[in-house]
């Protein structure tokens, strides 16, 4: 079948768009701009003028996306399969001891203890990162002493557009730090790397966050209106800081309103809408297909580590990957000083962390095999070890085929009634399956007597 690749209206048009904006930097006609899309609820590529795609032979806004075709064999240099969760020299597990800067950070401050090390030593001249603006929007923006990077936000899980980073890198000289995403940070490596490398401005490290998923921002207003919070007046968000999990805060001009992240149905009103607003129906639907979750372009990738070990933690603790050796000495220098502890982890633990499909990727590419059967366009990836098997029609309906009715859905203006809907079915199956799950809650606590 003949592949469409006249210009990134393929990406949007399916709906795989990150809005990582590499795309505007790389048109050489500069026809490309990133807006969001309301209906949608991201960020997307716009083509002002196409007429010039007609002559543009290289297709550079196709070459730099990572939505369009990665080569991790290449771009990582990961050739060996054995190591399932891409290349790696060190794995640690490991946190700040710092309790204000563990209170502040999303899982452990180890994140923020690198970037602030990288300042003081004059390493970098800036670490770039994302900053707050007003309501839901966040962008990339220079931090350039270690006081302020205690001030970075957290976690963000809903939408925002990255292409500002692209412009930082391009048009300031320096020396950075880079904090990104995998799919973002996958966008710069794939700019350098077809020959766009035009930044003024040098990366010394990237720092790569592990990544889940990116929501939709209709995920916070059917969320918002649900529990009457007024979501056209949101000033700030909030989805981590305080504990191991810590709390989604929404801050209007009136009110700010904090909601449990693990609520439970029969103590916390907001437990059926979060279920629900925080569920893989208001997922990116490029996040339902990818494989780098762990960030294997990043010369460190950090992220929660959900391991056994640490289930009495309450200010959290790091799982580390560290891909660049050179970093592991950063590390043991912080560690010497006082200001991190480090324990040895295993490719297991980062697996448990992260959970097996979603650290090896293995639905979203059995997914896209069955994508490409039906004739469909799909992200092309290249693996050491790819996965071939199809997905069974449970894991294509729960992960790709339900989310994309809900979507639908959502986009045509029928998705507040049917969270609603949602949310009255919940309640109903909640109390229909109790007894059932009492039976088997008995039945565990009897066997384990035995």
């Amino acid at each position: 079948m003949e592949r469409v690749v006249e210009n990134v209206r393929l990406i949007a048009e399916n709906d795989y768009c990150i809005s990582c904006g590499a795309c505007k930097h790389a048109c050489p006609h500069t026809e490309i701009r990133i807006e969001l899309n309301p209906a949608k609820g991201f960020y997307e590529p716009v083509v002002n003028d196409s007429t010039a795609c007609v002559t543009c032979e290289t297709r550079p806004c196709l070459l730099v996306c990572p939505s369009y075709e990665e080569d991790f064999v290449q771009l990582a240099n990961w050739t060996d399969a054995a190591q399932r969760i891409g290349p790696y020299h060190f794995l640690y597990t490991g946190h700040s001891t710092s309790s204000d800067i563990r209170t502040r950070a999303s899982s452990g401050g180890v994140i923020k203890e690198l970037c602030r090390y990288y300042l003081d030593k004059g390493i970098v001249d800036a670490v770039i990162t994302l900053r707050h603006v007003k309501g839901l929007e966040y962008e990339p923006d220079l931090y350039t002493t270690s006081e302020d990077i205690l001030h970075t936000p957290g976690s963000i899980y809903h939408n925002i557009n990255f292409e500002k980073a692209i412009g930082i890198l391009k048009t300031t000289p320096g020396r950075f730090v880079l904090v990104a995403t995998p799919c973002q940070l996958t966008s710069i490596h794939k700019f350098k790397s077809v020959g766009l490398d035009q930044f003024l401005g040098q990366i010394e490290v990237a720092i790569g966050l592990i990544c889940g998923w990116t929501f939709s921002r209709h995920s916070l207003r059917h969320f918002s209106r649900a529990m009457g919070v007024d979501c056209t007046d949101l000033q700030d968000v909030t989805y981590r800081g305080g504990d191991r999990v810590g709390p989604l805060t929404l801050k209007t001009g009136e009110q700010t309103r904090s909601f449990s992240r693990r609520p439970k149905y029969l103590t916390d009103k907001h437990a059926i809408p979060f279920k629900i607003a925080f569920s893989r129906t208001y997922n990116a639907k490029r996040c339902l297909l990818c494989v780098e979750h762990l960030n294997h372009l990043a010369d460190i990738a950090v992220g929660d580590a959900w391991l056994k070990a640490f289930k009495d933690d309450k200010f959290g603790t790091s799982i580390i990957i560290v891909r660049n050796p050179e970093i592991n000495t950063t590390l043991q220098e912080l560690a010497a000083l006082g200001r991190v502890k480090l324990a040895i982890a295993a490719e297991e633990d980062v697996i448990e962390s992260q959970g097996k499909d979603l650290a090896l990727g293995i639905s979203a590419q059995q997914i896209i095999n069955k994508l490409v059967l039906k004739g469909k366009f799909a992200p092309k990836y290249k693996l050491p070890c790819p996965e071939t098997d199809l997905p069974s029609a449970r894991i294509w309906y729960k992960n790709y085929l339900r989310p994309l009715w809900f979507r639908y859905l959502t986009w045509n203006g029928f998705g507040r009634g049917l969270f609603a809907v949602r949310v009255f079915w919940y309640h109903l199956s909640f109390w229909a399956l109790l007894p059932f799950r009492m039976a088997r809650k008995r039945l565990r606590a009897l066997l384990d007597r035995l």
